[in-house]
């Protein structure tokens, strides 16, 4: 067993209260069939809660995320906040992670099509939960870190950052949300070369594509990166799960924060309509930010609790419960797997 897979396996069942003794007493031959149970139920549990929530307008991009249909909403909303934040001399690093997964969501464009084109069920679930993950981490941005303010003199509205972004590095509430979190796994698994050994082996096996079943995903792609995947997947699908405010309206948000803008640049010879236009714009921003922003954090605590609650139900003994193929080796084992 890999290194990092027994070092994941292992942190895993520390945290549900296991001693880091009795792991390292299983035998090899029962920590990999363990790692196998413990990926498929994972994976198992995000598909169930994937069943019901809405991917239609991503999936007929195919894979290729220029095509989605609302990308100009997030590309635009991303340009708009760099050059705010130019402007007042401020940064916003978690700006970059949302940045950098749309960069390598680029970079492995065939990549994901060909997964598109051979109905890999894994593929298309991360690409599609990741747009989701993408334009909730914009527009959360948004929601939590603009505000429009009304110049006296011109009576004009700016845009302006609002007292968060001065404490953002240490707000929990903000860079704790499960979106963020999985973007900024997503880009670590590009980077250490997880996603292209996941690629890697689904498609040199892709006569098996059709058939496979969620018992054989760790088989396929290979435990190293199974394990890795899988869990990004299942986060962003939690929280999209407990989202009370539809994904249209995390994208009406940036829609009419791109509005705003607009407006406020236009302008107009008539002081009046632009400013009776700019407050009714104002208005409708900050009713649609404040639903966001409360949507956000309220959905990613949601995840966050029933992730925990699941993952202490995935303790050993539930996991080789009823499994003839777990054979304890030794005492030990015998009353840590039964």
């Amino acid at each position: 067993m890999e290194m990092k897979v027994e070092l994941f396996l292992e942190n895993f069942f520390i945290k549900e209260g296991m001693r880091r003794k009795e792991f390292t007493l299983l035998s090899e031959d029962n920590k990999n069939k363990l790692n196998e149970e413990l990926i498929k139920r994972l994976y198992q549990s995000s598909i169930v809660k994937s069943s019901n929530l809405d991917y239609d307008e991503i999936l007929k991009s195919k894979g290729d995320i220029n095509n989605y249909k609302h990308i100009h909403y997030i590309n635009d909303s991303i340009s708009l906040i760099k050059g705010i934040q130019i402007k007042l001399n401020q940064n916003i690093k978690e700006l970059y992670i949302i940045e950098n997964s749309l960069k390598y969501m680029n970079d492995l464009k065939n990549d994901f099509e060909q997964g598109f084109r051979i109905e890999s069920e894994i593929v298309i679930s991360l690409y599609c939960n990741l747009i989701v993950a993408i334009i909730g981490s914009v527009s959360f941005i948004i929601s939590s870190m603009l505000d429009y303010i009304q110049d006296p003199n011109t009576g004009n509205f700016e845009i302006n950052f609002t007292s968060e972004i001065n404490k953002s590095k240490n707000n929990k509430n903000y860079y704790g949300i499960v979106f963020l979190k999985s973007l900024e796994s997503f880009n670590k698994s590009v980077l250490n070369g997880d996603i292209h050994r996941m690629f890697e082996a689904l498609y040199s096996k892709k006569s098996l594509i059709g058939t496979i079943t969620t018992s054989q995903l760790g088989i396929l792609v290979g435990i190293t990166v199974a394990i890795f995947i899988v869990p990004i997947i299942r986060e962003i699908i939690y929280q999209y799960n407990h989202m009370r405010v539809s994904l249209s309206d995390y994208l009406n948000l940036q829609a009419t924060f791109i509005e705003m803008n607009r407006v406020r640049l236009e302008g107009s010879k008539d002081m009046k309509k632009t400013k009776e236009k700019q407050e009714k714009i104002a208005k409708t921003l900050h009713k649609l930010a404040d639903k966001v922003n409360v949507d956000v954090k309220t959905s990613s605590k949601k995840a966050e609790m029933e992730l925990k609650k699941e993952d202490k139900n995935l303790t050993i003994s539930n996991l080789t419960k009823n499994r003839v193929n777990f054979k304890p080796e030794s005492n030990i084992e015998s009353e840590l797997l039964l």
